[in-house]
């Protein structure tokens, strides 16, 4: 398993608990930059820290070793995993102002600037087309 999994494993506990960061901090006795960078893969959390973050959060966590990194995600199961996470629409990439090949790319697979102004209208929920 690796750092970026184990963080989504947590951002996803934090955010199934209806915690904010600073609050997920709070009652584990550390700092939100720390609970950040433990969300964002940027350090490797000790066990110890894993457990008390699952004590914070309430919700029990599995970590799985020795399984093979996956790779070569598509596109659509990285935004799924990511969805999954924040929740559709969550992350505007346009808000960053992308490069023109990004911009190009975001375009191509549906998300252009409209596609997230209609996410933020419905409250972040993509609806999808009804079959007839």
């Amino acid at each position: 398993m690796t750092r970026t999994e184990i963080g989504m494993l947590l951002a996803r506990a934090r955010i199934q608990a209806a915690m904010t960061q600073s609050r997920l901090a709070d009652a584990m006795g550390t700092t939100q930059p720390v609970v950040a960078r433990a969300e964002g893969g940027y350090r490797l959390p000790t066990i110890d820290f894993i457990d008390r973050w699952a004590k914070a959060t309430g919700t029990p966590l599995s970590i799985t070793f020795g399984r093979p990194v996956q790779s070569g995600d598509t596109p659509a199961q990285k935004r799924a995993l990511v969805d999954s996470v924040m929740g559709p629409g969550r992350f505007d990439p346009w808000d960053r102002d992308p490069t023109d090949v990004e911009a190009a790319l975001l375009n191509r697979a549906g998300r252009d600037r409209a596609y997230f102004s209609r996410l933020k209208a419905q409250g972040g929920k993509e609806r999808r087309p009804q079959a007839r």
